[in-house]
């Protein structure tokens, strides 16, 4: 027995191998735990954690095969502890024990890393389960103030709780250092973060979460030179920090400077190549840089390791869908088409499935075969009237997509996605007034910053064609002159009302900016309207007036205008820990899950 409590705890075993996992279970078993559930794999595990609560997680490290060999499928065990924490699908109750055949020194440290409860070298004794168990769970009982207002979203209480047993250097200091830095950095007191970080790392220097948390801070205050550096500095003594890479690439992103936002998170998911979300993030970026053959390499490598799972992107079924239309794979496109179609009955509120499946069947419309086969096509009349019968039905379409450029629920994504339709629109179906109207409506909408405007050239610019028409290069070249256009349009807007609200007319400046912003829907003009009106207009008539009205619309309409990649959407923090606060519940229209039952043993 384990403890008194042992037979209502619920314990998950998570084994590729058959006769170690049912030898796990029965382990289990005999010590008293009343409920045990199992998974040969990592994906099986994912989605089994999602759907329920578990007190007790055993995980193999190489879940797959032996001698550290995974399957696409999975991945090793450390890959799945970490996604689980990033995406706080773990409780801060729940025990997590990895079992190896061996205990490496950079295992060791990983299991340091990943805050694990211990390692079970194989093979291992009944008694010393049971001895690891306990003392893990002695731990979080130990810690069940800190834990329990985190789960309460009680930060405050935490954090003072955390603080009094660092300071004191009370049992398990390290660990409640770190939650008090992570709870400082949330409250963005970024000095006493980064003081507490600095001193984190003095106490444990070969562990690249402190010096990356000093980083995390840097970065956070607006401090972008001193984050690099440290982030630099890190990877020149280990290059195969992920979260380093991870961190590194986001700033780049930021910066615009796309080629080594790329390289470094192509890194990233190398370096944890069963990670479902740098995947990606990986292949979306290529995607979004014109890297046809590595977006597809990695999207497709993201479709392997979990479709179902909570953690996949939609995002990333019509990605791909894009780039097998590119390469006349017909085929490969129903595939997405059918996939998207399904999401969409599983979740049938979400108006982003909608939008994604339709854009997917629309493009299954347009032409995909080759000169052969449209030769082929051309011969035959009746074939050619259900060629020229489906093609307008994808026009219908694709206008019907083009039309909601102005509802509210209308994102960055849905703009790319659009646009990227448009791109591959067959040259004698496009309507060049009507594409160059579109794409001035979404480029005002969505130039808020040169990256994002970089992103909508090149989504729209037909970059998927690799020796381009001279027409196709015209198209490309006049795609790029409107974005270029619009985002100057605003930046002029936003620079002439800041010099009109120096000069006095604050008032009459916030009016100009909200009235663009109303007729736009763009985020930077809106923000700078209540910001104008808030600090050189304070006080006087209808100021207050305008701030709710320009808030009103930026809540309502300008909602993750920003997801380059889907980058953002997550909003985890690279190599921060991950403290689980109130389980909310998440969108089917951002993350989709497919939970099967446990299978008990």
């Amino acid at each position: 027995m384990i403890d008194p409590d042992a037979h209502t705890a619920q314990a998950l075993v998570i084994e590729g191998n058959t006769r170690l996992r049912a030898l796990g279970v029965a382990q289990l078993r005999s010590l008293g735990v009343g409920r045990v559930a199992q998974a040969a794999h990592a994906a099986d595990a994912r989605r089994l954690i999602e759907q329920q609560s578990f007190d007790i997680v055993i995980c193999a490290r190489d879940i797959e095969g032996s001698g550290g060999q995974t399957s696409a499928g999975g991945g090793s065990g450390q890959d799945l502890l970490d996604e689980l924490r990033r995406e706080h699908q773990l409780s801060h109750n729940t025990v997590f024990l990895m079992s190896t055949s061996r205990a490496a020194y950079h295992q060791v440290m990983e299991a340091a890393e990943a805050l694990l409860d211990g390692i079970l070298v194989r093979p291992y004794s009944t008694e010393l389960l049971a001895q690891r168990l306990r003392d893990a769970r002695h731990r979080k009982r130990e810690l069940a103030a800190i834990h329990g207002a985190l789960d309460e979203g009680r930060n405050a209480v935490a954090l003072a709780h955390a603080l009094a047993r660092y300071e004191k250097q009370q049992p398990y200091a390290l660990y409640c250092g770190r939650v008090a830095a992570e709870l400082l950095l949330r409250e963005s007191r970024h000095a006493e973060a980064r003081a507490l970080f600095n001193s984190l790392a003095n106490n444990a220097q070969t562990w690249p979460w402190a010096r990356l948390g000093v980083a995390r801070t840097h970065w956070d205050s607006g401090d972008e030179a001193a984050a690099c550096q440290t982030l630099d500095s890190m990877l020149a003594i280990d290059d195969a920090c992920a979260d380093a890479h991870d961190l590194l690439g986001r700033i780049h992103v930021e910066k615009c400077e796309f080629d080594p936002a790329w390289h470094a998170y192509r890194r990233a998911a190398e370096i944890t190549p069963g990670c479902l979300l740098r995947t990606q993030h990986a292949g979306a970026l290529a995607f979004y840089q014109g890297r046809r053959d590595d977006a597809l390499t990695w999207l497709e490598r993201a479709l392997a390791l979990g479709m179902d799972s909570k953690l996949f992107d939609a995002l990333s079924l019509m990605l791909v869908a894009l780039l097998r239309y590119d390469r006349g794979n017909a085929g490969g496109v129903q595939q997405m088409v059918v996939e998207l179609g399904r999401l969409c009955s599983r979740y049938p509120q979400s108006p982003r499935l909608k939008r994604l499946h339709a854009a997917a069947e629309t493009l299954q419309k347009f032409k995909t075969g080759g000169p052969a086969q449209a030769q082929a096509q051309a011969q035959a009349q009746a074939q050619a009237q259900a060629q020229a019968q489906t093609q307008a039905q994808a026009m219908q379409s694709l206008r019907e997509l083009s039309a909601k450029a102005g509802d509210e629920d209308f994102d960055f994504e849905a703009a790319c996605t659009v646009l990227a339709l448009w791109a591959r629109l067959p040259q004698a179906l496009c309507d060049g007034a009507e594409h160059t109207a579109l794409l001035q409506r979404v480029a005002l909408r969505f130039s808020v910053s040169r990256a994002i405007a970089e992103v909508l050239m090149a989504v729209a610019s037909g970059t998927q064609n690799e020796a381009p028409s001279a027409a196709g290069r015209q198209r490309s070249e006049r795609t790029a002159d409107t974005v270029r256009d619009c985002q100057a349009r605003i930046s002029t807007l936003s620079e002439q009302a800041l010099e009109q609200a120096i000069a006095g007319n604050a008032m009459e400046a916030a009016q100009g900016l909200l009235a663009e912003g109303e007729l736009t829907l763009n985020a930077k003009l809106l923000q700078l309207a209540a910001a104008i009106a808030g600090r050189h207009a304070s006080g006087q008539a209808g100021s207050v007036a305008l701030q709710s009205r320009a808030q009103d619309l930026l809540q309502r309409s300008c909602k993750a205008a920003n997801h380059i990649a889907g980058i953002h959407r997550s909003g985890r923090s690279q190599g921060g820990m991950q403290l689980r606060g109130p389980k909310a519940a998440v969108p089917a229209a951002v993350a989709l899950a497919a939970a099967p039952k446990a299978t008990s043993a």
